[in-house]
């Protein structure tokens, strides 16, 4: 949050700030922040806001002469689809490949499925199969099994909130050939 002063009104600007809350006519409602002084942008960074609250805002700026205030603005928080990643699968042999992804960041909303899709083309999440991996933020892992052997295989990572679902990038691995069996004729 923050301002630009961009008049001192001829008098040196002394303090300068926003003054933020929850309810209307915050200059006289809400809590004061002072940003510094003199002319020019100000901001600060404010923390623990909370999703889907409706906040106000209004920069104020004083010198000797009296105090210049901002317009009051409103805002809120909404919540986003979560933000996922997919973890770069690796083949355990002919047949198995270990997948997942992990969701840093819930967009402000449970998530209540996670997961990847897979398969042997480069649109896994319209072609491929999808495998549901628990809730939550947090890295998730799966072993695939009975894969063919020697085939490049496509894992893409995705995540569902209230908002929407993600999904991470598409990433790719390929299974080993199938192990070489010899048997002895006596």
């Amino acid at each position: 949050m923050g301002g630009d002063v961009t008049n001192d009104g001829g008098f040196e600007v002394t303090e300068r700030g926003i003054y933020w809350g929850n309810v209307p006519d915050v200059a006289t409602n809400g809590m004061k922040v002072q940003i510094g002084s003199g002319t020019g942008n100000f901001s600060k960074v404010m923390t623990k806001l909370h999703l889907g609250d409706v906040y106000y805002v209004r920069a104020y700026a004083k010198n000797i002469r009296g105090t210049a205030m901002g317009k009051e603005l409103i805002f809120s928080l909404k919540s986003i689809p979560p933000v996922v990643s997919t973890t770069h699968p690796y083949a355990e042999g002919p047949h198995k490949a270990s997948v997942g992804g992990n969701v840093s960041y819930n967009g402000g909303s449970n998530v209540t499925e996670r997961g990847i899709y897979f398969g042997t083309s480069s649109d896994p999440q319209n072609t491929g199969t999808k495998i549901t991996i628990g809730n939550g933020t947090g890295t998730f892992s799966t072993e695939l099994t009975e894969l063919k052997a020697n085939t490049r295989y496509y894992v893409q990572a995705y995540a569902i909130n209230s908002i929407g679902t993600s999904y991470g990038v598409v990433d790719t691995f390929r299974t080993t050939g199938n192990e070489l069996q010899i048997s002895f004729m006596n």
